[in-house]
């Protein structure tokens, strides 16, 4: 007996991949610091990106995470972009070292931080003011 074709559109297909990096480029001025990397990353696996210093492993795992966006190709986990919100609140990612801008305010930072996790508006302003006055 044949299956009548039942349209896949807006339904995600179960699969083993979690991370699919296809064609990722970046560029910052005139230098390329990602050029059209693409891999596959499956259930169970785990990876490792090596490189000398300047290769563009950190400009690689802040795409992945959702922190830097691609110029160019598309990076998704478990069938979604990365940079949709309810994607990114999926990937953990804990820098090498610390990273607080030096040429911004505490207040400012905190903001900064806010924005990358899509927050944003007085509201935020007002929150993050209430907990800098708790830590003195």
């Amino acid at each position: 007996m044949m299956q009548p074709d039942i349209p896949l559109t807006g339904m995600r297909m179960r699969t083993d991949v979690c991370l699919v990096v296809k064609d990722v480029s970046k560029r910052f001025g005139d230098k390329v610091a990602v050029d059209e990397v693409s891999f596959t990353v499956h259930r169970g696996e785990i990876y490792g990106l090596l490189g000398p210093n300047g290769a563009g492993k950190t400009t690689l795992l802040s795409m992945i995470a959702g922190i830097l966006e691609p110029d160019s190709g598309e990076i998704s986990i478990d069938g979604s972009d990365v940079l949709d919100s309810r994607t990114r609140r999926k990937v953990g990612y804990c820098p090498q070292e610390a990273i607080v801008y030096n040429d911004l305010t505490g207040l400012e930072n905190m903001m900064f931080y806010a924005g990358l996790h899509g927050l944003s508006g007085s509201d935020v302003k007002r929150r993050c003011r209430e907990l800098l006055d708790q830590m003195g």
